[in-house]
């Protein structure tokens, strides 16, 4: 465990996330060790792709526009980390892949990569999606992240509405 993730897990991020969603608390985070270090990366510069507005944004806004070369997108991810269904695993899993599916084409006109990420976070987390999407989408990205240096995540809530208050969706607080 990076002791940078480890000290926002354990302090800020936690507390954020106690505010905003009822019933949860603070819990003590414990590691065997904790690498000082960061990890190397391939440098990748990375967001998720759902082909949504806001997925349309980010390509927009650093791949279209005129960005600086490491903040320039290299590469597009789609997961599946609860978002196409939590209660039947089987047909998640096939939504999942049907979604990819319709628009793994896309990045191939960027000339991007498309990497895509299942996992089983939606089987096992016991919170609805909507509550920790933010979360559980960056989890997918740290699962890569030796692929990629920066992942960028498109908020469901414009700058000036981000609040930390108790709220439905967890990305009220992004």
């Amino acid at each position: 465990l990076s002791a940078r993730l480890h000290h926002a897990l354990a302090n800020g991020y936690q507390h954020v996330l106690a505010a905003v969603m009822p019933g949860v608390r603070p819990v003590r985070i414990a590691a065997a060790g904790l690498e000082e270090a960061p990890l190397p990366t391939a440098g990748g510069v990375a967001t998720g792709f759902s082909a949504g507005v806001d997925s349309f944004a980010v390509v927009r806004d650093h791949l279209v526009r005129d960005v600086p070369a490491g903040q320039r997108l290299t590469h597009l991810t789609f997961h599946n980390v609860g978002s196409h269904g939590t209660r039947d695993p089987a047909r998640a899993r096939a939504l999942f892949r049907a979604r990819y599916a319709a628009i793994r084409g896309f990045p191939d006109g960027l000339g991007l990569p498309f990497v895509a990420v299942d996992s089983n976070l939606g089987e096992v987390l016991p919170f609805d999606f909507e509550q920790t999407h933010t979360t559980r989408n960056l989890a997918a990205a740290l699962a890569l992240q030796k692929l990629f240096r920066r992942f960028y995540y498109a908020s469901t809530f414009h700058y000036r509405d981000v609040a930390v208050r108790r709220h439905h969706d967890s990305a009220i607080a992004d």
